[in-house]
């Protein structure tokens, strides 16, 4: 898979609008998708927040560019610290992307680590959001699946925690787990 940044567009080409510069990054993007494809290679589109680029700051932005391109193999890389200085709603955004987005960064409101930063955004409903499942429904599936289930936890080799012991859960509904 294959990413693309862009950088701010304001005065970077004198006496040109923002919509003239949304144009030509639709035609770069329409040649670059169309190469990647040919090497089948899927290719993301990455918005950022408007401390760091003037140009495709929210997720709606991000999608029209995706529409005006048009290419199955473009989609949009959701990074949830800019969708949270950009978007109103984190997992709003995500479902009105649905079926734009084929990669996410999951960081905080503070740039930290997922779920472990201690930032603002609520993981949560992200996930539950995307419908990845947590550790709950592991104990479920054990329970009332015929079909194997192993499923550990918490994560046992946090940076940091070197030689400290950590209480490792196991869900399970195999006979023996060693």
């Amino acid at each position: 898979m294959t990413g693309l940044a862009v950088e701010g567009a304001e005065n970077a080409v004198p006496g040109r609008s923002m919509r003239w510069f949304k144009d030509r990054l639709v035609d770069v993007l329409k040649e670059a998708a169309g190469y990647a494809a040919q090497c089948g290679v899927p290719m993301v589109f990455e918005y950022t927040n408007r401390f760091e680029i003037n140009t495709i700051n929210t997720g709606v932005e991000a999608r029209e560019i995706v529409e005006r391109v048009g290419s199955s193999n473009l989609g949009i890389l959701i990074d949830t610290y800019h969708s949270w200085l950009e978007d109103p709603d984190v997992c709003q955004n995500i479902r009105d992307l649905n079926g734009y987005v084929k990669h996410f960064h999951l960081h905080d409101s503070n740039r930290g680590a997922a779920i472990i930063a201690g930032g603002e955004n609520d993981f949560d409903g992200i996930l539950d959001t995307c419908g990845f499942p947590k550790d709950n429904f592991f104990y479920y599936k054990a329970w009332w699946t015929d079909r194997p289930v192993l499923h550990l936890l918490p994560h046992w080799n946090w940076a940091g925690k070197e030689g400290q012991e950590i209480d490792v859960r196991c869900f399970s509904n195999c006979e023996q787990v060693q």
